[in-house]
């Protein structure tokens, strides 16, 4: 009995040197491999951490795969790339985990299946991987893979943020800032917004500023707000063009200054942000910072109302009707002022009731011309407000000569 248990305590300590001389043979290759990767010697180094993986060192299993995924030394392929991340993400290795995730996220060399990516990124969060635990946060804030929870969404995000990831700084702000699954807090979002721009995150940039330009959270302090405005539309923020072109073309702040609107709002309607594309029409229409130019003011207002901006639709409608920058055409105009009412805009549903009321493209109807201006009066338009009490007292409307002259076209 004596014998077999030193012959077992034997073999026991034969197969730990045996396994501490297989890693330390496989880490140093490894490191060979790394020394290849660092002079760019690609097919050399993938040699090495092919080697090293063989061995069952997961750090190799996770660096094949990466120049797999990248076509490193090796043709590009990102089934293999997965098949290796997963043997090191099995081994409990975070990075690879985390690289699975995405993997199953973004359905790259596996089956899209976002349930699989959550399952990857919470192992990989477990072991605090910042990137697993921000997609983590992402993924309950937005509902996506899981259900929606804003309060794991702020846990998720908080590490991350503490580890000055301006991504998670930016969403945490925003949890902060709207009381999604914390009390709301303007203090503590200015203050999450303000590391992460510090890092030039645009979307950080926007809302700072706007705390700055309202004063919320923060001191209001109309120039701070202009320069992180300016930051974030040198980063590409369509919204912050817009709001400084506004701010230029109000000039309710700054002096009117009509080319500086000209230019950041043709800044954002380049980005395609639908109300800059209208706003860039009203400057081409009336010649404000540009040369008038009917034609193209059209042609904006045509790109906004793709994105169903609704002041764009009622726009085109009085182009059509004035033939300005197109063939003037009845039905095409009220079409346009149609679909402009149909979402509450109040002039076009002003206009819509004078169209009714006076037979223009249409028969009469003073019933549905009614209609109309009570929708345009809870709206705020103060014509048909007036128009109203006129209808009830049954004294004489007097329509407009620029729309009577229309009912002879």
């Amino acid at each position: 009995m004596k014998k077999r248990t030193m012959l077992l305590l034997a073999l026991g300590l034969l197969l730990s040197s045996l396994s501490h001389a297989q890693n330390t043979n496989a880490l140093a290759t490894f490191q060979e491999g790394q020394i290849y990767a660092e002079n760019q010697q690609y097919e050399y180094a993938i040699s090495c951490y092919k080697e090293a993986a063989g061995l069952g060192l997961p750090e190799a299993e996770y660096e094949v795969g990466l120049f797999y995924y990248q076509g490193l030394g090796v043709l590009k392929n990102t089934k293999t790339a997965v098949k290796w991340w997963t043997k090191a993400a099995e081994k409990g290795y975070a990075e690879a985990q985390y690289a699975v995730g995405d993997c199953h996220y973004n359905g790259e060399g596996v089956k899209e299946d976002k349930a699989k990516a959550i399952e990857w990124w919470t192992k990989a969060s477990d072991q605090g991987h910042i990137l697993a635990q921000y997609k983590l946060g992402v993924s309950y804030f937005k509902g996506d893979g899981i259900d929606q929870n804003y309060t794991l969404a702020v846990k998720n995000l908080t590490l991350p943020a503490q580890k000055d990831y301006e991504e998670a700084q930016y969403l945490l702000g925003l949890c902060y800032k709207q009381g999604y699954g914390v009390e709301p807090d303007d203090e503590k979002a200015v203050e999450l917004w303000q590391k992460s721009a510090n890092q030039k995150h645009p979307e950080a940039l926007f809302y700072l500023g706007k705390c700055y330009f309202i004063g919320a959270g923060v001191e209001k302090n109309e120039k701070n707000a202009l320069s992180l405005w300016e930051n974030a539309s040198d980063l590409n923020h369509a919204e912050a063009s817009y709001c400084l072109g506004m701010v230029y073309k109000e000039g309710h702040i700054l002096p009117h200054d009509y080319n500086t609107a000209f230019y950041y709002l043709k800044r954002a309607a380049d980005l395609k942000y639908p109300a800059a594309e209208y706003e860039l029409g009203i400057c081409y229409h009336n010649g404000e910072g540009i040369v008038q130019n009917y034609e193209k003011a059209v042609s904006y207002f045509e790109k906004a109302a793709k994105q169903n901006y609704v002041g764009a639709f009622y726009n085109l409608g009085l182009c059509y009707l004035h033939g300005n920058g197109v063939f003037g055409h009845q039905p095409t105009a009220i079409s346009y002022f149609r679909t402009a009412a149909e979402q509450n805009h109040a002039d076009a549903q002003f206009i819509l009731g004078l169209f009714y009321y006076s037979g223009i493209g249409m028969l009469e109807d003073i019933n549905t011309a009614k209609m109309w201006w009570e929708k345009s009066a809870e709206n705020g338009n103060s014509k048909a407000k007036h128009y109203l009490i006129l209808l009830k007292n049954n004294e004489k409307i007097e329509i407009p000569q620029e729309y009577m002259k229309l009912k002879e076209v």
